[in-house]
């Protein structure tokens, strides 16, 4: 808070006063009166700035700094709820000892408020206000690091703790302690057509096949033994169902004209119709593609199988082909879920999709050679030598 003006005094002005209280609770509620001891009884106009920041209060005047000093009773009240009143001379109406005059009387609030009457003083050192804010910041960043560090402390128990529970895990064989190890398990190849997950298993396994008419038949596997007769496989016994064409087929919504029947089939069937849209089981890396009377499942490119199970390709364990990986020589193959991808060694950089071309460090200026010394390109990287070293050609002689 900075009170500025300019006054004009007669010869009798010969101090300044600054009268203060300080907030209740704190000390009391007594004025105190800070006197300066200063001659501006000149009869000419000064800038004078009485400036209050914190307990320290400054004194300038023609925006000079005449007087700092620390005021003892402690910081002034800067309370303004209540109206601000100034006195010119004595603190009270009865008594009126000023001679002078008072022009552009103002009081700015904020650090350094003298600036508004004298901008080119030195404001770049904080005011004691500023470094008591900084003060309690610091103090509150100090209590939440405290904070913050006994919370990590109990983390770090209740993690000692679990790490201590899994550190018991163990097992005993023949009345010795062994260790628990825990590995992924990998799931043999399976022949079957229908392979099925049992509950409680990781991998899937194969049920056991059928033998109809002389000729064996996998799980799921279906066969027409005879028109509107349909079997299927379960688990090595063979169901057979009967359709009846005139209760058991679909109803159709195409016109009579247009239905249409297919050998070995019981139900006649309508041109057109969307099976995949009707519901069906390909895998979610597969195509469903309709048919005349059915659907197919068909393994997206990079995944192989029947349609119905699909796993990833591996591209980069075969070179060429349909199946394989097209990168060049100097390049590096990396698999990615149904596709691949070709990565640039170190001193390379990418062409195109398939290939990578050696870097020129030194041509490129990309090398960190020393300013003295010869850049020599190799493959994939290059060579600093001291040019100190290097013997010039032997000149003719003359």
């Amino acid at each position: 808070m900075v009170p500025t003006g300019t006054w004009n005094c007669n010869p009798a002005a010969g101090r300044t006063k600054f009268a203060f209280t300080t907030p209740l609770g704190e000390l009391d509620n007594k004025v105190y009166v800070e006197t300066f001891r200063y001659h501006l009884a000149d009869e000419r106009w000064h800038s004078v700035a009485i400036s209050i920041s914190g307990s320290q209060v400054e004194l300038l005047v023609d925006c000079e700094s005449l007087f700092k000093r620390l005021l003892k009773p402690g910081v002034p009240e800067r309370n303004f709820t209540d109206p601000i009143q100034l006195w010119i001379g004595q603190r009270n109406n009865h008594f009126y000892h000023f001679k002078g005059a008072m022009q552009e009387v103002r009081i700015t609030s904020g650090p350094h408020g003298y600036l508004s009457s004298c901008p080119h003083l030195d404001s770049t050192c904080p005011t004691c206000g500023q470094f008591f804010l900084l003060q309690d910041t610091v103090r509150q960043l100090t209590q939440h690091l405290q904070e913050l560090s006994n919370r990590l402390v109990a983390a770090e128990q209740r993690i000692g703790r679990v790490e201590e529970c899994d550190c018991q895990k163990s097992c005993q064989v023949n009345g010795s302690h062994g260790e628990v190890k825990c590995h992924p398990v990998e799931c043999p190849e399976l022949s079957c057509k229908h392979p099925v997950n049992k509950s409680g298993d990781c991998c899937q396994s194969c049920l056991k096949h059928c033998l109809f008419y002389g000729q064996f038949y996998d799980h799921g596997e279906q066969v027409t033994i005879k028109k509107c007769v349909e079997c299927q496989c379960d688990d090595g016994s063979m169901k057979c169902v009967r359709t009846d064409p005139e209760t058991n087929c679909p109803r159709l919504t195409c016109p009579p004209e247009q239905q249409f029947s297919v050998p070995d089939h019981c139900c006649k069937f309508c041109p057109g119709v969307d099976y995949c849209a009707k519901g069906h089981s390909c895998h979610a890396n597969a195509t469903c593609l309709n048919l005349q009377t059915t659907y197919a499942c068909q393994c997206d490119q990079g995944f192989q199988g029947d349609g119905r199970m699909c796993t990833d390709i591996d591209e980069c364990a075969m070179e060429g082909g349909e199946v394989g990986h097209h990168c060049h020589s100097n390049t590096v193959c990396v698999n990615t879920v149904g596709s691949y991808r070709c990565d640039c060694p170190e001193g390379y950089e990418q062409v195109d999709k398939f290939g990578c071309a050696e870097v020129d460090e030194c041509a490129a200026g990309r090398h960190r050679c020393h300013e003295n010394a010869e850049c020599t390109n190799t493959d994939g990287s290059y060579r600093c030598r001291d040019s100190s070293t290097i013997q010039s050609p032997a000149q003719p002689r003359r």
